[in-house]
């Protein structure tokens, strides 16, 4: 019985709070609009599948105090946890440079409450989200996650997790929070170039022409013309999402396995 429970029963648990530490910050399985509920069988669906790979590779022995559990608990759920932050790093990417056309079209004034997220925001914003969302699907991302919690076993066994891990994920998320912020400008760049220059348009035209009221005819042109902008510019956004998505991905996997350190 103590065999079954060191060899079998404890490297599952751990494995399962590793891939359950991916799921407070990783997309789509940390989300809010997901029930706590399903997010956790999802955990023990993803633990039982990934379980029996990494089984040979996780050698915990069974402590006599319960207590003395609660580190390597805590290690697993770290890991896990950095993992699917660094995976996140796009889509927040993407809700930044949604947050600034928003407030450059005026649209950033209509922010609702998004019951299902648990926060507000506005149309751009949530539309440049959910497409980031929807591409990291494709590409694979959740499997992705999956593969670098797996692999992690190699360079972070249970207990693993300690101060040269954590440099290592510092700097790689500083990192990636200024490629993200660039891949933020990047994609509000045309619309905020087409803003200037209507500002300076409308500029003029109140200048020579007092009679109109640069106000009410300057906002919904702002819109109109922010908003063809954006259709016309989706496939670049998409190419310049889908770059960063491979190399976000690309540094995490590299990360899980201790090519970062």
């Amino acid at each position: 019985m103590d065999a079954w429970l060191s060899d079998v029963l404890l490297p599952m648990l751990l494995v399962l709070c590793r891939i359950g530490g991916i799921a407070i910050f990783g997309p789509l399985l940390g989300s809010p609009a997901i029930p706590l509920r399903i997010r956790a069988l999802l955990s023990v669906a993803l633990a039982a599948a990934t379980g029996p790979i990494v089984l040979g590779q996780v050698q915990v022995p069974m402590p006599h105090d319960p207590w003395m559990l609660l580190p390597l608990v805590g290690g697993e759920i770290a890991i896990g946890a950095v993992i699917g932050l660094l995976a996140s790093i796009p889509l927040v990417a993407m809700q930044i440079a949604g947050l600034l056309c928003g407030q450059q079209l005026g649209l950033g004034f209509g922010r609702f409450y998004l019951p299902a997220m648990d926060n507000e925001g506005d149309a751009l914003e949530q539309m440049y989200f959910l497409l980031a969302l929807v591409l990291f699907v494709s590409v694979g991302g959740i499997e992705q996650m999956v593969l670098a919690a797996a692999e992690s076993y190699r360079w972070l066994p249970p207990g693993g997790f300690g101060h040269e891990s954590a440099v290592s994920a510092s700097s790689m998320l500083v990192g990636l929070l200024g490629g993200a912020f660039e891949l933020a400008l990047r994609v509000a760049a045309p619309v905020l170039a087409i803003v200037a220059l209507e500002s300076i348009a409308l500029g003029f035209v109140g200048r020579t022409v007092p009679a109109i009221n640069v106000l009410s005819v300057g906002f919904p042109l702002r819109i109109a013309t922010g908003v063809a902008v954006l259709a016309f510019g989706v496939g670049a956004v998409r190419m310049a999402l889908d770059g960063f998505l491979d190399e976000t991905l690309g540094l995490m996997r590299l990360w899980a396995t201790g090519g970062a350190g």
